[in-house]
């Protein structure tokens, strides 16, 4: 009798039968090969760039978007007379076909001098993907510059503050703001390594602490918190 009832539901459209478990999305993978970039996804493979250095490869927390710094092999003079390959940033997204694009390279000092720098390194996508924030290593002789840049490429880029490193907090309540490592005066210590958080139009939000683990522990705190609410 069982049977006829499951029999009958079938029939009408009242069970439906799945064929295998549900698969999750492919994340894409980048690889190095060679002098060439190769993107894999979804069983094929992209040629994201050729004929140079790659390194600094970022990947979009949901796939569709990297992020990497090209340094490439000819070289070009730059405006302050020094000579050399200029690195530069570039993105490649799903929503272009993982057609690359140059985005940035070079950015200018934030004090009068104007001064060209460059030497990227860390790119990173804002969590709407609207910027991209990336450290300079030649912003001086102690601490790297951390500049945020329109990721269409139209715009300017501006100086956020001094990093040694940054994390960008993707979920919560403070979701769009950087939280950066910074070298700061601490009397009568002397100079120490601290955790600040900042808006993304470079204001300070506040102190975050001293230690990188509980930076990290609270960014994944947030996270988990995000998706336990169903986010």
């Amino acid at each position: 009798m069982l049977y006829l009832v499951l029999l009958l539901m079938l029939l009408s459209g009242g069970v439906q039968v799945l064929s295998g478990a549900p698969q999750s999305p492919t994340v894409a993978k980048v690889k190095i090969v060679g002098e060439d970039l190769v993107l894999s996804k979804d069983g094929r493979q992209v040629l994201l760039g050729s004929g140079a250095r790659y390194r600094d490869i970022w990947t979009s927390p949901t796939g569709d978007s990297v992020l990497f710094v090209r340094e490439p092999k000819a070289n070009r003079t730059s405006t302050s007379g020094d000579r050399g390959p200029l690195p530069e940033v570039w993105i490649a997204t799903a929503a272009d076909g993982w057609k690359s694009r140059l985005v940035v390279d070079m950015v200018l000092s934030p004090d009068s001098q104007k001064v060209e720098l460059r030497g990227f390194r860390e790119p990173q996508l804002s969590w709407d993907g609207s910027d991209i924030y990336v450290l300079v290593d030649d912003f001086s002789s102690v601490t790297y510059g951390l500049y945020k840049i329109p990721a269409s490429g139209r715009g300017s880029a501006k100086f956020v503050t001094s990093a040694l490193s940054y994390w960008l907090v993707r979920y919560g309540a403070f979701r769009g703001n950087i939280i950066v490592k910074q070298n700061r005066s601490l009397l009568p210590v002397g100079r120490i390594e601290m955790f600040y958080m900042y808006k993304p139009d470079g204001k300070e939000f506040g102190f975050m602490g001293l230690e990188e683990k509980a930076i990290l522990e609270f960014l994944s705190d947030e996270e988990a918190m995000y998706r336990s609410n169903g986010k």
